[in-house]
C-alpha cells in the first residue's frame, strides 16, 4: 500500500491538532458555565425559548383583626380605677378609724379585722371577727396617745401615734402591749409593710421604710408624685403586690403608688362610698370643727379591698373591675391632691 506523501501527513497532523484544541476549548467553556451562578452570554443550551413568567403579585399583609378589648395600659400610665361594691356591712359609727387591716396573727389563727381608733383620751386598738365584726379583743391607749395606722408583721401588730415617734408593739393574738419603740419620724399617720420592712407615712409626700428590729433607722425614703406634683397628706397605707394604696387626708381618693418609683399610677375615687356611709350630723369635737368624714381605712383581703372612714356607718368590700386612662390630669389633681 502506498503511504501518503510527506505533505499530506503534515496536513493530517495539523488537522488533528486543530480538532484536539477545539475539543479542549469547548470543554473548558462548559466547565466555566457550570461554575458561575449567573449564566454568561453564550452558555445557554440551544432550544426552544421559554416564555417569560409574569411577576407574581406582591403579597399583601392581612388587615388587623378587630380586638375584642383594648390593649392593657402600660404600668406608667395614670388611670382611674373602676370598681364594684361586692359587699356592704354595718360599721361602728363611733369608731374614729385611723388604721385598718384584715389578716391572721399566725398561719393557723383565725382571720381578724384589726382597727385603730383615734382622738386623744379615747384611742384604742381592737380585733374583730371577720364574719360578724364583733369585737374579740381591745386595748385602750393612754389619754395622751392618739392612735394611728397599724400593720401586722410576723405575729406582731405595730401601731404609730399622732405627733410622736412612738411605735407601739402588740402581740397580735391577744393585743397585749409588749413594747414601745421609736421610729425615724416625729409624727406617725399611716403604717403598712412589704413583708420585711415597715412603711410609714407622716402627712408629707414621703414614705419612710425601716426594719422592725431597728425602727429608729430609716432604710429608704420614697417621694410620692403624680404627674410631676408631690402628693402630700398621705395617710392610711396598705401594701399589695408591689403597690402601696394610700388615702389622701380630706380627699375622696385612694392613690395606687408604684413602690419602686413612688409614681402614682392609678386613683380610686371613693366619693360614692363616702356618700353612702356618712352621717352628716355626727362630728368630733374641736380641733375638727370642719370635719368632713374622710376615707381613713384601706385593707386588702384576697382580691377585695375593704374601705371605710372616720365615723362611717358602713364598711365596703370592693373589687377592681378595670381602668380608664386619665385624659384630663388637672381635673384629677383638683379632686385628689390637697389644695
Amino acid at each position: 500500500m502506498r503511504l501518503p506523501s510527506t505533505s499530506v501527513r503534515r496536513l493530517l497532523l495539523v488537522l488533528l491538532v486543530a480538532v484536539l484544541c477545539l475539543t479542549v476549548a469547548v470543554d473548558a467553556k462548559s466547565k466555566d458555565c457550570r461554575k458561575t451562578k449567573n449564566k454568561k452570554k453564550g452558555c445557554r443550551k440551544p432550544g426552544k425559548k421559554k416564555p417569560a413568567k409574569s411577576p407574581s403579585p406582591r403579597p399583601q399583609s392581612p388587615p388587623p383583626s378587630p380586638s375584642s378589648s383594648p390593649p392593657p395600659l402600660p404600668p406608667s400610665s395614670p388611670y382611674l380605677i373602676s370598681y364594684d361594691v361586692v359587699r356592704t356591712r354595718d360599721w361602728d359609727p363611733a369608731l374614729f378609724t385611723q388604721g385598718l387591716q384584715v389578716a391572721r396573727a399566725c398561719s393557723t389563727c383565725p382571720k381578724r379585722v384589726y382597727a385603730s381608733s383615734g382622738l386623744f383620751g379615747s384611742s384604742y386598738i381592737s380585733s374583730m371577727d371577720v364574719n360578724t365584726l364583733e369585737t374579740v379583743d381591745r386595748t385602750d391607749l393612754a389619754d395622751d396617745e392618739f392612735g394611728e395606722g397599724v400593720s401586722l408583721l410576723d405575729g406582731k401588730l405595730y401601731q404609730v401615734t399622732f405627733q410622736t415617734d412612738a411605735l407601739n408593739v402588740y402581740d397580735a393574738r391577744s393585743l397585749e402591749l409588749v413594747d414601745t419603740m421609736r421610729h425615724p419620724r416625729a409624727d406617725g399617720w399611716g403604717l403598712t409593710d412589704n413583708g420585711r420592712e415597715l412603711i410609714l407615712s407622716d402627712g408629707s409626700s414621703n414614705l419612710v421604710y425601716f426594719r422592725p428590729d431597728n425602727p429608729s433607722q430609716a432604710t429608704r425614703e420614697l417621694e410620692v408624685t403624680f404627674e410631676g406634683s408631690p402628693v402630700r397628706n398621705l395617710n392610711e397605707l396598705e401594701y399589695r403586690d408591689g403597690y402601696i394604696y394610700a388615702n389622701v387626708w380630706k380627699r375622696p381618693c385612694i392613690a395606687k403608688i408604684d413602690a419602686a418609683t413612688g409614681d402614682v399610677v392609678g386613683w380610686l375615687d371613693g366619693s360614692r362610698l363616702k356618700a353612702a356611709a356618712v352621717d352628716p350630723g355626727r362630728s368630733p369635737s374641736p380641733p375638727y370643727a370642719t370635719f368632713d368624714h374622710p376615707i381613713n381605712g384601706v385593707a386588702w383581703d384576697g382580691d377585695r379591698m375593704w374601705v371605710t372612714g372616720k365615723y362611717w356607718t358602713k364598711v365596703f368590700e370592693v373589687k377592681e373591675t378595670g381602668a380608664t386612662r386619665i385624659e384630663d390630669v388637672e381635673s384629677v389633681k383638683r379632686l385628689c391632691l390637697p389644695a
